[in-house]
């Protein structure tokens, strides 16, 4: 399934919004302690890990995913072993901070499409584009663990529904593999691998996994606006896309498709098919109330977009659930859902 003839297809339009939320905001550390070298590109890459805390949010009723995020989330440490002292001093330094500082705790609660968005500082909150949206894919041909839904990409819509696209060709990059390996992001890289794979005919993005990764960024995650470079402190080349890879991995694991369907008897299998009704009400009970863009190819199951507000910045922030903006292509009734075979 497309849309805007690149990653989406058409359908009918309306604005949802919901503004209740609950967020414990966390910033994250490093200091230029341990190096990489690598004389093709980024001489100064600093080896970095991911450590993340459980997010929450009581709205998901435990559907969607586990209760609110603690102030260690997304803290960023150099992989060598330090001392307690030199461990403490890490998180001095903050990867997410604005510029100078300037987001309060007060920016980084305001929610995405809220009236307030429009006027808190764009490092400190998603605007325009406030609705973000994780998308995934069911493929036969994509490969992945067998009867799972894979990654598509996170994209931010404005408020509206409609969405910006390719916004800063100077940060278009390439290699992702080999730039993760550079910041120690070994198992994400190899979780991507397996759960991040391209369907041309679903994504519309010819070539390989890695060159769908590179689309998604350059397409969507150039338009983020917390992820700009001017919005850190302590900046290091493309560490922008490292955060962006580490939470489109993390959100995609929150939100089990396979797992939700499943629970209402609706199975990948040769022997029938599925109306479309019944696909809506069981995402609707899964997750708490909240309907997603269901999306078909040829009849057949292929796509689901989960749509948030956000409050805080992309990595790190507390997502909101919400209905989607989009109505489904898929036929109401007659829908396959196919088994795959295990990659």
């Amino acid at each position: 399934m497309t849309r805007g003839g690149a990653d989406r297809g058409g359908g009918r339009k309306r604005r949802v919004q919901n503004f209740g939320y609950d967020i414990t905001h966390g910033l994250a550390a490093s200091l230029p302690v341990a190096r990489r070298y690598r004389r093709r590109r980024f001489p100064n890459k600093k080896v970095l890990t991911l450590h993340r805390s459980p997010p929450n949010d009581s709205r998901y009723n435990g559907a969607l995913r586990p209760p609110p995020r603690s102030s260690s989330a997304n803290m960023l440490v150099p992989r060598l072993i330090l001392g307690a002292a030199a461990y403490l001093s890490l998180a001095a330094a903050s990867l997410h901070s604005a510029p100078n500082g300037n987001c309060s705790s007060h920016d980084l609660q305001v929610l995405s499409c809220s009236p307030e968005s429009l006027t808190t500082d764009a490092c400190c909150v998603e605007s325009p584009g406030g609705l973000l949206l994780l998308t995934q894919l069911y493929s036969k041909t994509a490969g992945g663990p067998e009867n799972t839904w894979t990654i598509h990409g996170l994209w931010n819509d404005y408020c509206n529904g409609s969405y910006p696209s390719s916004c800063d060709a100077s940060r278009n990059y390439v290699d992702i593999a080999s730039t993760l390996e550079e910041y120690g992001q070994d198992d994400l890289l190899g979780y991507m691998k397996e759960h991040w794979r391209n369907d041309p005919v679903i994504t519309t993005s010819n070539g390989t996994d890695e060159e769908l990764w590179e689309h998604e960024w350059s397409k969507h995650g150039t338009c983020m606006t917390t992820l700009r470079p001017s919005c850190y402190t302590h900046y290091t080349p493309e560490l922008e896309l490292v955060q962006f890879l580490h939470e489109v991995v993390h959100l995609h694991k929150q939100l089990p498709t396979q797992d939700y369907l499943a629970s209402c008897g609706i199975v990948p299998t040769s022997n029938g098919t599925y109306a479309l009704a019944d696909i809506e009400a069981c995402f609707t009970e899964a997750t708490g109330g909240y309907l997603p863009h269901i999306g078909c190819t040829n009849g057949s199951l292929s796509e689901v977009w989960y749509y948030h507000h956000l409050a805080g910045r992309v990595n790190g922030g507390s997502y909101v659930p919400t209905n989607t903006t989009y109505g489904s292509n898929c036929p109401k009734t007659g829908i396959v859902y196919p088994p795959k075979p295990a990659s």
